[in-house]
């Protein structure tokens, strides 16, 4: 009986929600706002789906009911107070998927329901009010990402740590303050970077994941804190200077997560170090450009071949010392990245060169060229490569001999990549111009192969030679 009034008081309240939706449409009020009155009123409906059904399969069958007629709706356009513009249409269907997978997570892990509850405050009331909020600052208006304003940003996280406190207080939960204010924090900033009504997918399910491990890994929490409150900024900063592709940031938000959950805030800031740094070399090369007389296969915003092919072997090293928690991999890990810096930087810094060789072929060559080196740029991947173990060794706490051959490995590594550009690396020369590219096609025709292995191009080159460094430094260690 109490399950069917479950069912019976979900469906009446989700009707009841649609209809003041669509009762204030038809009074006049804009959709953008009846839309997000419908939006804060249907998260409620948790409270009437745990009272009534609590962790179980009738909770997730009502909402893949909602799912299935929201979707339906969207096809259809029955209800105008929940359709939207084109670009966020599916946000009903997406939060609607959202409940269901928190639905049917708390079916496997029954103190998921906490959480559950709290991710969907946030949704509604943070997410909901954000919406409102910078819809209603239409001047002066303090846009920090995208159409987020400043107003919307700080809606979001005052709704979300007032609906929190509440929610906490009603159930007495172990919550202190600060883990509300984290949380608040965090659903605010996933909301931010969230475009095209996936902030409500990404807004639960993230927090809902979040507030889990404060409820029941509080001891662990603080070790991430850092990586999983800035990351949300650090793509805006991505997004905006232009740094990362789409499928950059979704690569760097890999690399981040096993960096986090292998090594921790350290983890996270040794990568964000990367990033910073590999930042400055690529503005240098920027501005020795017009010395460069090869034309990239890329450039301009890092894709994510690019970003994995630099931080991947990193992510692998990292995951073999949480496995097994040999130093040894660690080393391999951080030299690894010391690596991929020291080739950032030889690229970034030798476009400043004036004088390059080919020391494969004993000749000198283009600058810019794969395979060049010059002394501009090999002094600058030594010492870069020796600034990233510089704050490793900060990081880890690790003793002068290990630095020596970490160094060593990462600039042989950078050595053995010069080879790889020189020998292996395909290259291209345009029948327009004459010019030397890595690209397949030049002047808009398709240049004539000059040299190298087809299939080995600049990313194949960087993952060869941080594994190369990686591997270097498994072997000097068994020598010594």
């Amino acid at each position: 009986m109490t399950v069917a009034l479950g069912y019976l008081f979900s469906i009446l309240y989700g009707a009841f929600c649609i209809g003041v939706g669509q009762l204030t449409g038809k009074l006049g009020l804009p959709k953008k706002y009846s839309r997000k009155i419908v939006h804060i009123s249907v998260g409620f409906e948790w409270f009437i789906l745990r009272s009534y059904m609590g962790a179980s399969w009738h909770f997730l069958a009502v909402c893949l009911l909602f799912l299935f007629l929201l979707y339906i709706s969207l096809k259809k356009n029955w209800f105008s107070s929940m359709s939207s513009d084109a670009e966020n249409a599916p946000g009903t269907v997406y939060y609607a998927l959202a409940m269901s997978v928190m639905a049917a997570v708390t079916l496997l892990l029954p103190d998921g329901m906490m959480p559950f509850g709290i991710a969907v405050i946030c949704t509604s009331l943070g997410d909901g009010f954000a919406g409102i909020l910078g819809q209603l600052q239409k001047k002066n208006a303090v846009l920090l990402y995208g159409k987020k304003t400043l107003l919307g940003f700080i809606g979001c996280f005052a709704f979300s740590f007032f609906g929190i406190f509440a929610f906490s207080a009603y159930f007495s939960l172990t919550m202190t303050l600060p883990v509300m204010y984290f949380i608040a924090l965090f659903a605010a900033s996933v909301e931010l970077v969230s475009k095209n009504g996936l902030d409500n997918l990404t807004v639960p399910l993230s927090v809902f994941a979040f507030s889990y491990g404060w409820l029941y890994y509080s001891s662990y929490m603080p070790s991430i804190l850092l990586s999983v409150l800035l990351t949300p900024w650090i793509i805006v900063l991505a997004d905006r200077n232009k740094a990362l592709t789409k499928s950059g940031i979704l690569a760097a938000l890999l690399l981040d997560g096993v960096m986090t959950f292998t090594l921790g805030n350290a983890g996270f800031f040794l990568l964000l170090c990367f990033l910073g740094f590999g930042a400055l070399c690529d503005a240098v090369k920027k501005k020795g450009k017009h010395t460069v007389a090869v034309e990239e296969e890329k450039s301009g915003a890092r894709d994510a071949w690019q970003v994995l092919a630099n931080g991947g072997v990193l992510s692998l090293f990292s995951l073999l010392y949480a496995c097994t928690f040999e130093p040894v991999f660690l080393c391999a890990a951080l030299a690894s990245i010391a690596e991929a810096l020291g080739d950032t930087a030889a690229s970034g810094f030798g476009a400043l060169s004036k004088k390059t060789l080919d020391l494969f072929h004993l000749k000198p060559c283009s600058c810019g060229l794969s395979g060049g080196m010059s002394l501009v740029g090999t002094l600058a991947a030594l010492g870069f490569s020796g600034l990233s173990l510089g704050i490793s060794r900060l990081l880890f706490e690790f003793s002068l001999l290990p630095f020596a051959v970490m160094l060593t490995a990462a600039f042989l590594g950078t050595v053995f990549d010069s080879f790889l550009g020189s020998v292996c690396q395909r290259k291209y020369r345009c029948t327009v111009c004459g010019c030397q590219t890595e690209g397949k096609t030049h002047c808009g025709t398709k240049a004539d192969f000059a040299g190298g292995f087809p299939y080995v191009n600049n990313d194949v080159v960087n993952v060869l030679s941080s594994l190369f460094s990686a591997l270097s430094v498994l072997f000097l260690f068994l020598l010594l």
